[in-house]
């Protein structure tokens, strides 16, 4: 069961709401998505983060040796990502993006629809109602899913605003990058310290509790 990866089935006509949906999703993503995620999102290409992370391992691979205090990268996979998400939390984050009641209440009037039914011997059998996850193959949910990592981007950025991050510069004078999202991947840069790791296992449990 560990290993159960359901797929929800969906009618033409909420195919039709999805999609109309979801275009006009990806229209103002731009504006409440940060830099440090590009997948997905209209005017923006998955390569570019790719170029930028590779810049930055080149980095740290010319870093000077014998330094007190050095660098590191995290390369982060969320497991099951689409299955794990929390209805709450997705309402939540649009709240806090300053969506529209009326389209929050429409985005999870499709997420909550899902239902899913067993074949056993030949037969269908039961009715589930799930209570988080999103579907895959929904033209809505990789949009979705950019908004729930969005959680997780605005963390990191309140924990460098504070002080305890430091991320890292790829150049003198060039700007500290401390995250970079492909998808449901990730890579973290920070100072190579107990204190920073420490901090960094902090956001990941609160954003792991938050988000499922």
């Amino acid at each position: 069961m560990t290993e159960l990866r359901p797929i929800s089935l969906y009618n033409m006509i909420y195919k039709c709401i999805s999609k109309a949906l979801a275009n006009r999703l990806r229209l103002v993503l731009d504006a409440v998505i940060g830099e440090t995620q590009s997948a997905f999102i209209l005017g923006r290409l998955i390569m570019d983060n790719v170029m930028v992370g590779f810049e930055c391992m080149h980095a740290l691979r010319r870093k000077v040796n014998g330094k007190k205090k050095g660098f590191m990268s995290l390369k982060l996979d969320m497991s099951k990502a689409y299955d794990r998400v929390e209805w709450c939390f997705l309402e939540e984050m649009m709240r806090r993006m300053s969506f529209s009641e009326v389209w929050i209440s429409n985005i999870m009037d499709c997420v909550s629809s899902v239902s899913y039914s067993f074949i056993l011997n030949g037969k269908v059998r039961g009715n589930v109602a799930p209570s988080r996850g999103l579907r895959q193959g929904d033209p809505l949910s990789p949009y979705l899913f950019l908004l729930c990592a969005e959680g997780l981007s605005s963390l990191i950025e309140r924990s460098k605003r504070r002080g305890s991050y430091s991320g890292f510069r790829c150049s003198r004078g060039g700007p500290k990058i401390t995250h970079l999202f492909f998808t449901d991947d990730s890579l973290l840069f920070t100072r190579a310290t107990l204190d920073e790791v420490s901090n960094i296992r902090r956001i990941l449990d609160c954003y792991s509790r938050a988000s499922g």
